[in-house]
């Protein structure tokens, strides 16, 4: 088994909040929104024929969360340290994936070397 300090780089993955945002934008405002506009006698037809569309990326965005976490609970099991990724060009923000297991983000601890990984032993 591999451990953190073993001068493996983090496999970067994105933040689980970037799911959730899209999740929440689309169920909260984008579907509210085209069946307010369903509506319209104008526009009607057109909108409800994107309903099935935004109905299908919820349904994708919520399965690749899903895989992200399988990913996530893979890479702790064998030893492999993740960072969250915020934006493409974050390279110093690492994230042990204990927290999570917690849901408590409060619990979070970041636990870094001078070189960004991380020091804790996952949690299998």
């Amino acid at each position: 088994m591999l451990v953190y300090g073993s001068g493996l780089n983090p496999i970067p993955v994105p933040s689980p909040i970037h799911y959730e945002l899209l999740l929440q934008l689309l169920e909260r405002q984008t579907l509210p929104a085209l069946e307010s506009a369903q509506q319209d006698v104008q526009h009607g037809k057109a909108v409800a024929e994107l309903l099935p569309d935004v109905q299908q990326a919820l349904i994708l965005l919520r399965k690749a969360a899903s895989i992200q976490r399988q990913l996530e609970a893979d890479c702790a099991y064998r030893g492999l340290p993740i960072t969250h990724r915020w934006a493409l060009n974050e390279t110093t923000q690492t994230t042990p994936l204990a927290w999570e297991s917690t849901g408590n983000p409060e619990s979070k601890v970041e636990n870094s070397s001078s070189n960004g990984q991380s020091l804790c032993a996952p949690t299998p």
